[in-house]
């Protein structure tokens, strides 16, 4: 590529891609220098809205939003779902991450106390109240029910409604923490082994399923189980590898002990770069890929395994799920 500088009669020589990289940044400055798109990129940060939704908190037109949003999704910042007649937008983060490593955070640290930046935040709080608040309830969330409360509508509620349709068999529970999920499951298992580390936790969930009788716990290491081969129909390890430092030893080990014809069951963090919330959290790496999860599960011996992201979180940073069924 030749460039002519006019402040001298010399000619510059910039490669094709270099000259796509300067032609992207172009774009990207001349996007991001409306105040009112910075207002949308924070919003979509934190929540996925409507059109409507974001001319409500920010007071702008419906016409001007939607342009604005056309010119964010063109630059590939802002992504959007479709849900019957609505259109769901969302903040690109993996894109703006990637492409443009530091400018989100920049961006968030100078408008941090912006006026009109709380304002926003604070509408917006009171718009999605009034919205669960409103006596035609069903109709306003019809199609987005999962992002609403109603009283009684909770997802432990739906869990254990929906537990009782299973039949699991001889259960362990790895990193079971005080036995919640024991508590939503054991009722529909022949038996069901609580595992975890943690002398509290443990007490915890003898203390919560005290009457259970088909329920024993264990205080071990997850990387060395005190158990015969085969001896589980299913294996559970619920947000738990993000505290090992040896995942794939803790899958041998799910597979060892799972029975021919058993499952092991994965829930567990997508890779990310959050390092702050792995420290907050006691985690021991920043997740996983599904591909790698899927390798440690053939590597262990699992003739079937799935590995997909089953779901993304509402509320920043936006972690996704993966979900791990691998049957032995």
């Amino acid at each position: 590529m030749l460039v002519i500088c006019k402040e001298s009669p010399k000619i510059l020589y910039i490669s094709q891609s270099r000259y796509k990289d300067i032609m992207s940044l172009n774009d990207l400055f001349k996007t991001m220098s409306d105040e009112s798109r910075i207002r949308l990129v924070l919003l979509l940060q934190q929540q996925e809205l409507t059109v409507a939704e974001l001319a409500e908190i920010t007071r702008l037109a419906q016409p001007r939003v939607s342009t604005h949003l056309s010119h964010l999704k063109k630059q590939g910042l802002v992504q959007v779902r479709k849900q019957g007649v609505s259109s769901y937008y969302r903040l690109h983060t993996e894109h703006f991450n990637q492409t443009y490593n530091g400018l989100l955070d920049m961006i968030q640290l100078h408008y941090e106390d912006h006026a009109l930046i709380q304002q926003d935040n604070q509408q917006m709080a009171l718009v999605m109240s009034q919205q669960a608040a409103s006596n035609q309830w069903v109709d306003a969330v019809a199609g987005d029910m999962e992002r609403h409360y109603s009283p009684g509508r909770t997802w432990e509620a739906t869990t254990r409604v929906v537990a009782k349709l299973v039949n699991l068999g001889a259960v362990l529970d790895l990193g079971s923490g005080d036995g919640v999920l024991a508590e939503l499951l054991a009722h529909n298992a022949a038996s069901y082994t609580c595992v975890d580390n943690n002398a509290k936790a443990i007490e915890a969930a003898k203390a919560r399923l005290k009457d259970r009788d088909n329920v024993q716990f264990n205080q071990c290491d997850i990387h060395q189980l005190p158990f015969d081969d085969a001896q589980y129909d299913c294996v559970l390890l619920l947000h738990v590898l993000t505290y090992s430092t040896k995942p794939a030893a803790v899958i041998q080990e799910a597979h060892r002990v799972c029975r021919p014809g058993g499952s092991v069951l994965i829930s567990t963090l997508e890779a990310h770069q959050h390092e702050d919330v792995m420290s907050e959290y006691g985690h021991k790496n920043l997740g996983f890929e599904p591909q790698q999860l899927e390798q440690w599960c053939r590597q262990a011996g699992f003739g079937q395994v799935q590995a997909v992201i089953s779901s993304q979180e509402q509320r920043k940073p936006h972690f996704k799920i993966i979900t791990v069924d691998a049957q032995k």
